[in-house]
């Protein structure tokens, strides 16, 4: 467990070429995973965001390093189009939520999947970001968010 003081937590804000990349990819129907074989300059403009966002981590002494989910739309469903088997999908609608005060909202509408063959996570994306990410931060230790399942904490 690291012991400093100060860890960046979460998405950074994308630089707009990147940002630009990815309304495309999330309001499309026809994206398959993946899906950057589709867009010609997507894969250098994610990997000149995620070099950039690595060396202003190093310059100003965050000790553990993170690529900014600049891979990432939305972590846990990224995830999971990723794998081979599963595919992504615009639905009609979206999740339902109900909050504590009894209103009710509805998640975006580009977050469904489908099985359609028996899982696999071989060549995934994500493995290809943190192996990137953890060449660029030399010694320094790498945190990725990567969906899982919860692990106990101790007691």
């Amino acid at each position: 467990m690291a012991t400093d003081k100060f860890q960046l937590v979460g998405s950074l804000l994308r630089p707009q070429d990147l940002l630009d990349y990815k309304n495309q990819i999330e309001h499309r129907e026809d994206i398959q995973y993946p899906f950057y074989d589709a867009f010609p300059g997507y894969q250098e403009t994610e990997a000149k965001a995620i070099a950039d966002i690595i060396a202003a981590q190093k310059e100003h002494g965050i000790t553990v390093i993170t690529d900014g989910e600049h891979g990432r739309s939305m972590w846990h469903l990224d995830f999971l189009w990723g794998l081979k088997g599963v595919e992504r999908y615009i639905s009609d609608h979206g999740y339902a939520f109900e909050d504590l005060d009894g209103g009710h909202f509805e998640t975006r509408k580009d977050i469904g999947i489908r099985i359609t063959e028996p899982l696999s996570g071989k060549n995934h994306h994500y493995l290809t970001l943190f192996k990137e990410t953890k060449r660029q931060a030399g010694d320094l230790p790498v945190k990725i968010t990567v969906w899982g399942l919860p692990t106990p904490l101790p007691s």
